[in-house]
This record gives C-alpha cells, sequence and structure tokens, in this order.
C-alpha cells in the first residue's frame, strides 16, 4: 500500500498503469480491517486514483468505498480520519458522485464528525463538503437544518472552543487551562450559504438563534461580532426580514468604532441593504446611519478597502435620496473632504461613480 501511494501520488502516469490492473479494487477490501497503518494507506491510495476518471470514482463508489471511508472519519487515530477526510474531497469534485454522499451513513458520519471531533482541521473539512452536498439541494439542506438543532448547533460551532493549556513551569496543579474562541470559517461560510436563501433564512429569523445575533451585539468579542454582522448582512438581502433589521439598526451602527476590516465590510453591505426604500433611509439617519457610513470610509484599514468603500458610498447614496435627507448630509463635516480624499486614492471605476 505505501508502494501504491508513493507511486500514485503526483504522477499520471503510474496512476492510469495502477488503474488498468486488477488492484484498485482490492483496496477496497483493506478499508475493513483494523490495523490503522493499513487503513491510512488505503485511504490514500484512494484519494489519489480519485483524480483518474469519472468512471473509476464511481467504481469505488459501487463498491462500497465511500460508506467504508466515511466510517473512518471518527476514527481514534487522527491519522486515520484525515486520510479518510482527504480521500472524501476527492471524491466529491466529482459533482456526479455528489448525490452518493447523501446516502444516510455517508452523510450523517459527515455530520455527526463536523459537530463532535475535536479536531479543527476535519471539522472545517466536513462542513465544506457539507457545504458543497446542500448548495444546490433544498430538501437536503431542510433536513440537515432541521436536525442537530438546527441554526443554533451552527451557529455555536462558529465559535468552537480551543483549550490552550497554560504554561505549568510553576508546578502548580491548581492552574486550570484557558478558553480561547476563535471563528470557524467553514461554519460561518456553510450557515451564510444555506441563509442566504430566502425559505431557509425565515426558519433562521423565527428562531431563537436570531435574538441571540441580535444580543451578541452588546458583546466585545471581534469574533462574535464578526459573524454576526455577517449574519444580518445576509438576513437584510431578503424583503421579507429586511424591515425587522433596520429596525434594530441602533444595535450595530456603532460597530465601525472597532475599526475591523470584516466588520466594517459586512456593517457597510448591512447599511446598503437596509436602505432601499425611502421611509428607511429617513429613520436610519435619524439613527446616525450618514456617520457611521463617514466613519466607515475614513477607516484606514487596508484590508477590503475596495469592497468596504464601494458599499458605504451606495449605502451613503441612498441616504441622499429623500428630499428630507438631501441637505443634512450634505452639510455633514468632514463628508466632501472624505470624498476627495477618496478620488485621490482609490482607482477604481466603480467607486469613482
Amino acid at each position: 500500500l505505501r508502494a501504491l501511494g508513493n507511486l500514485s501520488y503526483n504522477n499520471e502516469m503510474n496512476r492510469n498503469i495502477i488503474k488498468d490492473s486488477d488492484i484498485t479494487l482490492k483496496v477496497i477490501d483493506l478499508l475493513k480491517v483494523e490495523d490503522f497503518e493499513i487503513l491510512r494507506c488505503a485511504c490514500g491510495v484512494i484519494a489519489n486514483l480519485c483524480s483518474i476518471t469519472d468512471q473509476l470514482v464511481y467504481d469505488f463508489i459501487d463498491n462500497g468505498a465511500l460508506i467504508h471511508i466515511s466510517n473512518l472519519l471518527d476514527h481514534e487515530k487522527i491519522i486515520v480520519s484525515f486520510m479518510s477526510i482527504h480521500a472524501l474531497k476527492n471524491f466529491i469534485d466529482d459533482e456526479k458522485a455528489i448525490p452518493c454522499f447523501m446516502e444516510e451513513t455517508v452523510f450523517n458520519n459527515l455530520k455527526k464528525v463536523a459537530f463532535t471531533t475535536k479536531d479543527k482541521n476535519i471539522r472545517q473539512d466536513c462542513f465544506s463538503i457539507i457545504q458543497q452536498l446542500l448548495v444546490n439541494n433544498d430538501d437536503n439542506a431542510l433536513t440537515f437544518i432541521n436536525d442537530q438543532d438546527g441554526f443554533n448547533t451552527l451557529y455555536n460551532y462558529c465559535f468552537p472552543e480551543e483549550n490552550i493549556e497554560l504554561d505549568a513551569s510553576n508546578n502548580n496543579n491548581d492552574e486550570e487551562k484557558t478558553i480561547q474562541k476563535t471563528t470557524d470559517r467553514e461554519a460561518f461560510k456553510l450557515l451564510i450559504s444555506l441563509i442566504a436563501k430566502e425559505p431557509f433564512a425565515k426558519i433562521f429569523y423565527k428562531s431563537d438563534v436570531y435574538n441571540s445575533v441580535i444580543e451578541s451585539f452588546n458583546s466585545e468579542d471581534l469574533n462574535k461580532l464578526r459573524v454576526s454582522i455577517g449574519i444580518i448582512s445576509t438576513l437584510a438581502a431578503h424583503d421579507s426580514i429586511v424591515d425587522d433589521v433596520y429596525k434594530r439598526a441602533e444595535a450595530f451602527l456603532p460597530l465601525h468604532k472597532y475599526d475591523d476590516p470584516e466588520i466594517n465590510t459586512f456593517l457597510a453591505l448591512t447599511l446598503v441593504n437596509i436602505s432601499r426604500s425611502e421611509k428607511s433611509c429617513i429613520e436610519l439617519f435619524e439613527k446616525g446611519a450618514a456617520d457611521t457610513c463617514l466613519g466607515l470610509l475614513k477607516s484606514d484599514n487596508t484590508k477590503h478597502v475596495n469592497a468596504k468603500n464601494f458599499y458605504a458610498l451606495i449605502a451613503l447614496r441612498h441616504l441622499a435620496i429623500p428630499t428630507e435627507n438631501t441637505c443634512k448630509i450634505a452639510e455633514l463635516p468632514e463628508l466632501f473632504t472624505i470624498l476627495c480624499d477618496i478620488f485621490d486614492h482609490e482607482d477604481d471605476i466603480d467607486i469613482h461613480s
């Protein structure tokens, strides 16, 4: 198996020679043994060979490889789990193989590991595969949402807890472990891809987790604020939800004070989405939305700067449309200084227009 793995790694000619032999399907039988080294190598060989032809992928699937590999996702040896997810990622590169992943055992194994594994990389890969499976299949997406406590579980997994051991050199046996929360990007992307569709956005909006998102704007945790304003910017794109979002604008308008590039970009996009009616523009101006736009435009963070400035300018343009707002916005301190500065330093034609 190690020899086959080495021969088939990044070598197209060798892969085709192996494909034409009677070895390939025999490797599947080795996925049933208990020896973790054999399991690791078998997954690696299958992963390498998946890139040859669609037919070989289907042969692997027809002979049970997909189910056997998915059963290894929560193996006690992390290297076996890692190689099994590597193989699954190569399977899913073939779009025609995607329906096979929805076989109950395979999909349930992916969900189980995504929500229980302690390994960050495996968890993120599972969420990435699940996103690919659900993006064009609303029925499966709805099943996923209704399972595992739905959106609440997925939202909480945007902030997995990572245990960081403190320096124990002082031999203090009472020393506790600290908890550092980081954003799980794949869980976040999966959540955003689901609520980008209005039927699922409505389910999210009616759930308790929507209130948790609004309440999180009282937090000082930048990871939580990034995720929450990202969610709000997506929900605000839906006509059935936008009115409620803009009524809660006072909760998130001050976020530009953190001068965080990701928060600022999502905040600017949110302002674009909630300033689509004359009534909302008048009320948003009274709540200080124009000052927020200027604050976003003054931000000198370079990351995402084009997108952030583009959205902030569109939002400001929306706010200036109602006659009640036009003169007030024209009289804002620093407005024309900021606009001239953008002309001097931005070369993006869309921003200029």
